[in-house]
């Protein structure tokens, strides 16, 4: 609708299916919302940081949460009050843009490449680039 909620189906996509601003339909929406590991992007990144070797996943740690070493616990052990958690977050529509993080909130922050797999290339170069930030002296 006008207003951002998902449209109704008279203006939807003619499949009876309501369909959200992206074309996906209302249902894809709330299964994504409540599993956002079926979204292909994260499971692009997932894939990509699985298929990592171990410095550069501890990159991709330093990348996205400042440091190179999970807490005790592994990052699941990243839950507030203690620490933020770690979050994946949606960073606009597909486009060439790097992915790029929020250390103090733990968040990496992902546009939704299509196809997902240029995730695996833009991410290894963000995370080769960027994961000692300023490095200020």
């Amino acid at each position: 609708g006008a207003d951002g909620a998902a449209s109704t189906p008279a203006e939807g996509n003619g499949s009876g299916a309501a369909a959200t601003p992206d074309g996906g339909t209302a249902a894809d929406a709330a299964r994504q919302k409540r599993n956002p590991r079926d979204v292909p992007v994260v499971k692009a990144l997932w894939a990509a940081v699985a298929a990592f070797d171990d410095a550069l996943q501890r990159d991709f740690l330093m990348f996205v949460t400042g440091s190179k070493t999970a807490p005790m616990g592994g990052l699941g052990a990243l839950r507030p009050p203690a620490h933020a958690s770690f979050k994946v977050q949606r960073a606009g529509p597909d486009s060439d843009a790097l992915p790029t993080s929020h250390t103090c909130f733990n968040t990496l922050l992902l546009p939704e490449y299509d196809p997902p797999q240029k995730v695996a290339k833009l991410l290894e170069y963000a995370v080769r680039e960027g994961h000692e930030g300023f490095a200020l002296e």
